[in-house]
């Protein structure tokens, strides 16, 4: 039904109305005010970044995976985000793309994952849960968003076979 692959820069635009949505909307991101395509486009494709999109049968953009490189001493390491359009959601498509993303990661020598999930994103956090993750620590007043102090919840998975 989707077909997952690299982004291009003609998807920038439907990611910044994506990501626009997140932020105005919902605090699965503490970004508040809409982005454009050339913020995305410095946001999700810089040095050492990859990012992949779902695409519909129609073309459209149901959601993008953002794998974003992280500093480590013990290996390469990734930090994995995840949107959808909200009518994507509940449907699987969160699970394959972040599974997508391991396969990945691995392939390009990563050792470990790490997420970030605000603790009131439940849909997150409980996918983040069933694909094995493990709840590391909680960042007390992590965000401030709609008036209101947010934490967040830090995930880790190793990707050593091992």
């Amino acid at each position: 039904m989707y077909q997952i692959r690299p982004v291009r820069l003609e998807d920038l635009d439907a990611l910044a109305s994506m990501y626009s949505y997140y932020a105005l909307n919902t605090v699965t991101t503490y970004c508040d005010h809409a982005v454009t395509p050339q913020y995305m486009n410095a946001l999700l494709r810089g040095p050492g970044h990859y990012c992949f999109v779902a695409v519909c049968p129609d073309g459209s953009i149901a959601g993008y995976l953002h794998l974003t490189p992280m500093f480590s001493f013990i290996g390469k390491k990734y930090e994995v985000a995840i949107y959808l359009m909200p009518e994507h959601t509940g449907r699987g498509l969160g699970r394959r793309m972040v599974l997508y993303g391991e396969e990945f990661a691995a392939s390009v020598g990563a050792r470990h994952l790490a997420v970030s999930v605000c603790t009131e994103n439940a849909p997150s956090l409980g996918l983040f849960d069933s694909l094995g993750y493990r709840r590391t620590r909680i960042k007390v007043a992590a965000g401030i968003k709609f008036d209101r102090y947010l934490d967040t919840q830090l995930f880790e998975k190793s990707l050593d076979q091992g």
